[in-house]
């Protein structure tokens, strides 16, 4: 093989979410998973085991019902870090992952379902 030929790497096409999955999806979920699928998780701890010498497993959980299992070595390097997801969270198998239009969607989604529970936590102070 002559010097100067680079060899040619195939790459797994990635496969992005229709738009209109994204709108199905966005009807069927519940607004705690759209808001963690907008802002992220907001991890609380739920669990710890281990030590210094040997390393931790730490448990976190969030609104949504995930659960994310980190492993901590001796030296205090993240080493393993699982996330589960509770059933309705992800896209549907074999739809493709969400691209910047698709998180978009999830974002407006997000802001119009706290902007409705915003109004009505004011219209209920109104009315005390």
């Amino acid at each position: 093989m002559p010097r100067n030929t680079r060899r040619i790497v195939s790459r797994k096409q990635v496969r992005f979410a229709p738009v209109d999955a994204v709108q199905e999806y966005i009807h069927d979920a519940p607004g705690q998973v759209l808001a963690c699928r907008d802002t992220k998780h907001a991890w609380k701890l739920k669990d710890i085991e281990g030590d210094r010498e040997t390393g931790f497993v730490r448990y976190y959980r969030c609104a949504c019902k995930a659960t994310l299992i980190q492993t901590i070595d001796a030296n205090g390097f993240v080493v393993g870090r699982r996330t589960k997801y509770p059933k309705g969270y992800q896209m549907p198998a074999g739809t493709g992952r969400l691209d910047r239009e698709g998180q978009g969607l999830i974002r407006i989604a997000s802001a119009e379902a706290d902007l409705r529970a915003v109004m009505m936590r004011k219209a209920m102070r109104s009315v005390r």
